[in-house]
């Protein structure tokens, strides 16, 4: 799901908003965090949390998991309404990136409870080694997902043409397996190793396919994404429905309207912060909104909650809360579930995670329709021929860097890894694009690529592959014979 959500991104509007994006899962993760956590912790010292109580420790591990905003829930409803495409890239870029945030946060609270428990390293040094792991975590997904995706555009390059488009297809699926499981395999985000090397091939493995192959890929992998999607939230609301056992229902009615806040003042503030700062790409007001309530928590925290450290709830002959030591002092989490008469905290955290997955799926999920259009945010958009002449006069105004990146791009990563007989349409139409004002001249220069594509057999029935289209009006919406 997440790798064809990178391959059919909009590369344009991605790197336009990429600062807006790396804000809001970055620092706007960290202020929902320490607001859910430093609440939680308060609610629990005062007993207000039900049968289940946390310490400082313990209540912001609980609070980064549930802060985890999941890119499938979230790529699942956007992508069905066809939302506005500048909103939805940001929502659908923060939630992908949020989720390697929460889980860097939630490694460095529950080292810190399990510090507490082997008394190994000093609060600084545990720091530091917090900070180095987040840095790897980060930058060894994306640099995974970005050799993955340049491995696979070579292959495809140099084979493409002894492959028919199934072949094509099967081999750009294997290799974004690659991306994710050599991402896991080394305890880091698959998701983010996913996501990169999906947009690393959107940018370079796309243009050694024809069309009609392009449009094939894209129908297998959205095919596979959509059955994928089915399957992850048909597993999600079986585990509810059969193995909540622990759930504090208490403690869920606090979580549920914390972290609706915690998303509040994650989006707003930073939202106006982000307009002052560029005042030429708003979010507007509605739009802020729209972010706010598509904060759709799902498998993401619940596979993080399946792993919170374990131990029995005690109470003491007061009937204060207490955290079982060892003979040195150490925290004990471990738990029997037949001998903890309270019950055991993991159970407690997996199951209030799952009553908010499922509230947040139904609330907000199932509102999303009527909030988008309360707020008069156009949904059932495609990107038009109007639309790309947009972004490529856009592209005159481009600072220096990405002016420089361009020119590296075409001069030495486009020859290395585009077939020469590509490169045409590929790049260099799009540069001639550039500084043009008339519309008459950019609509000749787009024709001339579409002839151009012809004459490679790009737009004929059947060439190039072993399934043929029938290309009506508009290509974008041939139908398989």
């Amino acid at each position: 799901i997440i790798f064809q959500s990178g391959y059919s991104l909009s590369l344009s509007r991605f790197f336009k908003r990429i600062g807006k994006i790396l804000t809001f899962a970055f620092l706007g993760t960290f202020i929902t965090t320490m607001f859910i956590g430093g609440s939680l912790y308060g609610l629990s010292d005062a007993g207000l949390t039900g049968q289940f109580a946390f310490n400082l420790p313990e209540s912001f591990a609980f609070a980064a998991l549930i802060s985890a905003i999941d890119p499938v829930a979230t790529l699942c409803t956007f992508g069905c309404l066809k939302v506005e495409p500048n909103l939805s890239v940001t929502i659908m870029g923060e939630s992908v990136v949020n989720d390697a945030v929460s889980l860097a946060l939630y490694r460095a609270f529950q080292s810190f409870i399990l510090e507490k428990e082997s008394h190994s390293e000093s609060n600084a040094a545990n720091v530091f080694k917090q900070m180095g792991y987040f840095l790897w975590l980060i930058s060894g997904s994306t640099l995974i997902g970005a050799i993955v995706g340049l491995l696979c555009t070579f292959q495809i390059k140099m084979v493409s043409q002894r492959m028919g488009m199934n072949v094509q297809a099967t081999v750009i699926i294997l290799w974004s397996y690659v991306a994710f499981a050599m991402a896991e395999a080394l305890q880091i985000s698959g998701i983010i190793a996913s996501m990169v090397c999906g947009i690393i091939m959107n940018h370079f493995c796309k243009k050694n396919l024809a069309k009609e192959q392009k449009a094939y890929v894209n129908k297998v992998l959205l095919l596979i994404a959509s059955f994928s999607d089915m399957c992850i939230f048909f597993l999600a609301g079986l585990s509810i429905a059969v193995f909540i056992r622990e759930a504090d229902y208490e403690l869920v009615l606090w979580l549920t309207p914390l972290c609706l806040i915690g998303r509040a003042l994650n989006v707003f503030p930073l939202s106006a912060v982000l307009n002052k700062a560029d005042p030429k790409d708003q979010i507007t007001k509605n739009e802020q909104v729209i972010m706010w309530h598509a904060g759709l928590r799902g498998a993401i925290a619940f596979s993080i909650a399946l792993h919170f450290p374990d131990r029995c709830v005690l109470k003491d002959d007061d009937g204060e809360w207490l955290v079982p030591l060892d003979s040195s002092g150490g925290f004990v989490y471990e738990c029997d579930p037949a001998k903890c008469e309270n019950g055991c905290l993991r159970g407690a955290v997996i199951d209030t995670t799952s009553m908010i997955i499922l509230l947040s799926v139904f609330m907000l999920g199932g509102t999303t329709k009527k909030m988008l259009d309360y707020m008069q945010i156009q949904t059932g958009v495609v990107d038009s021929h109007e639309e790309h002449k947009k972004a490529i006069s856009e592209a005159v105004n481009d600072s220096k860097w990405k002016k420089s990146l361009r020119k590296l791009d075409r001069a030495m990563m486009q020859k290395l890894l585009v077939k020469k007989k590509m490169r045409r349409s590929s790049t260099d139409i799009s540069e001639d694009m550039v500084g043009l004002d008339r519309e008459d001249e950019i609509d000749k220069i787009i024709q001339k690529s579409d002839e151009d594509d012809e004459a490679l057999g790009c737009g004929v029935p059947g060439g190039g592959g072993g399934v043929g289209l029938v290309q009506g009006e508009n290509s974008n919406n041939a139908n398989f014979v």
